[in-house]
């Protein structure tokens, strides 16, 4: 009953967030941004109190492609690894507001697309590269977003190493929710059909990130992340 619950909620926060991503050419307006908060809090209390079960995101996530269920699955994946920090309710809520809209960049015009799984082409991979950026830019201008969120969307690809991009001159000290959105959103990239790649199972997803750890992921968060992912798989028996 509580997977039934939370697969009609993630359905609906789909639907939300459909709209507040099309046609985006600009900052988001301020009952965008009241919307994108008010899906976050709500998130956040589905998952604290069970009727979203983290698990479910964990054991159990779909290979489907759609950026909307990813971009839920991020934000509250990520409020999860905040949450095993034991950080401020305040500052958990604004580590899932930036996982929420941390691909916003890839929603403006021209949009770039998620959930193809045909190659992608120069252009596409051009725009792919530069959306932390624009992200970035979008989130800078719109009212009522809080300072950590276009932080997180420019860093969310900087991996611990100094790699990813948008690619530095120089190492870059990375905020720690811009670290946490990285495992989340790596997580879950890695567990959905991608372009030339077919979804991993949670261990093969899993024993990826730990031979990564220490190298793009960062290893304490890591870390927290993997008790996260053994609580929920005790709490599945």
């Amino acid at each position: 009953g509580a997977l039934q619950t939370a697969g009609q909620s993630a359905f609906s926060f789909t639907g939300q967030l459909k709209d507040m991503f099309m046609d985006l050419d600009g900052p988001l307006s301020e009952a965008k941004v009241t919307m994108a908060k008010e899906i976050t809090e709500t998130v956040y209390r589905m998952v604290a109190t069970g009727e979203m079960p983290l698990k479910m995101l964990i054991l159990r996530r779909s290979t489907d492609p759609d950026p909307y269920i990813h971009a839920i699955n991020v934000s509250a994946l990520s409020m999860g690894i905040a949450r095993m920090l034991e950080l401020k309710e305040g500052t958990i809520l604004e580590v899932g507001l930036a996982g929420l809209l941390h691909d916003i960049g890839l929603h403006s015009s021209p949009p770039v697309s998620l959930s193809k799984t045909s190659t992608f082409t120069l252009d596409e991979k051009k725009l792919q590269y530069e959306h932390p950026v624009r992200g970035a830019e979008i989130l800078l201008c719109s009212p009522g977003i809080p300072d950590l969120v276009p932080i997180v969307a420019y860093e969310h690809h900087l991996q611990y190493n100094g790699g990813g991009y948008p690619k530095q001159e120089s190492p870059r000290q990375l905020n720690m929710a811009s670290m946490i959105t990285f495992i989340a959103n790596s997580y879950d990239n890695l567990r959905r059909n991608r372009p030339k790649r077919k979804g991993l199972s949670l261990t093969e997803a899993i024993n990826w990130m730990d031979r990564k750890g220490g190298e793009i992921f960062h290893p304490l968060l890591l870390k927290q992340f993997r008790a996260l992912v053994k609580t929920q798989a005790q709490e599945d028996r």
